[in-house]
C-alpha cells in the first residue's frame, strides 16, 4: 500500500461521492453532510473491494458490517437519510471488473478487521502515522475515539509488526503525545477516514 495510490484513491472516491450525493438529495429530507456521503462512498469502496477480492473471512465481514451500520447510526443524517444510505451500502456485491491488484490499497479501510500478518507493515503504519498526525492537529474524534484509536494502533503493531526492532520503533513513535503539522485539515480529512472512521462511530456524540 503506498501512500501515492490512498491520494489517487481520494480523487477518485469524491468524484464518486459527487453521484452518491445525487442519489440521496433526490429526497428532500435527506440531510447527510457531505462528510457522510464522502464517508459512505469510501466505505463502498471497501465492501466492494472486499467482495471481490474476498479480503475478509467470514467472521471479521460479519465486524466489519456491524460498523458500517454503528457508522450509519452515528452520522448527522435524518432516520430517512440514514435507511437509505445503508440500503444503498448494504446491497453492494462483488464486481467482476474490480481489479483486486490495482486497488489493494483499499484493504487500509479495512485494517481493524483483517489479518495482516506476514505483510510489510511499513505503509499501513505510515497511513496510521498520519492519521494520527491529522488527529492531533485537527481533532476530528471524539477524545474517546482518540483514545480508541491509539489502543489499536498498539494493537495492530503487537499483532502485524514481526520484526522485534520495528515493533520497538513503531511502538515508541506510535506513543509520542505528538504528531506531525503537516496535516491539512481540509484535504486530508478522507485520507484520515481511511484509518479512523470505526473510532469516529463507536465514541459519536462523547466529545
Amino acid at each position: 500500500m503506498k501512500l501515492f495510490n490512498l491520494r489517487r484513491a481520494l480523487q477518485w472516491s469524491m468524484v464518486a461521492a459527487a453521484t452518491l450525493t445525487g442519489f440521496l438529495v433526490c429526497y428532500p429530507s435527506a440531510s447527510a453532510q457531505m462528510d457522510s456521503t464522502a464517508g459512505l462512498t469510501t466505505l463502498v469502496m471497501a465492501k466492494t473491494h472486499d467482495q471481490s477480492c474476498d479480503v475478509l473471512d467470514s467472521r471479521a465481514r460479519t465486524a466489519f458490517r456491524n460498523a458500517v451500520w454503528a457508522w450509519v447510526r452515528s452520522t448527522n443524517a435524518d432516520e430517512a437519510a440514514k435507511t437509505r444510505m445503508w440500503k444503498y451500502w448494504d446491497g453492494i456485491s462483488a464486481d467482476s471488473s474490480h481489479d483486486c491488484a490495482s486497488n489493494a490499497f483499499l484493504s487500509a479501510i479495512l485494517w481493524t478487521f483483517r489479518d495482516s500478518r506476514g505483510e510489510d507493515p511499513q505503509g499501513q503504519f505510515r497511513l496510521l502515522m498520519k492519521a494520527k498526525s491529522y488527529e492531533l492537529k485537527c481533532h476530528a474524534l471524539p477524545h474517546a475515539g482518540l483514545q480508541a484509536f491509539y489502543q489499536a494502533g498498539l494493537d495492530w503493531i503487537q499483532k502485524s509488526v514481526a520484526n522485534s526492532g520495528d515493533r520497538s520503533t513503531m511502538t515508541a513513535e506510535w506513543q509520542k503525545s505528538t504528531g506531525s503539522m503537516d496535516a491539512d485539515c481540509e484535504k486530508d480529512s478522507m485520507l484520515d477516514f481511511f484509518a479512523t472512521w470505526t473510532f469516529q462511530a463507536a465514541s459519536a456524540g462523547n466529545r
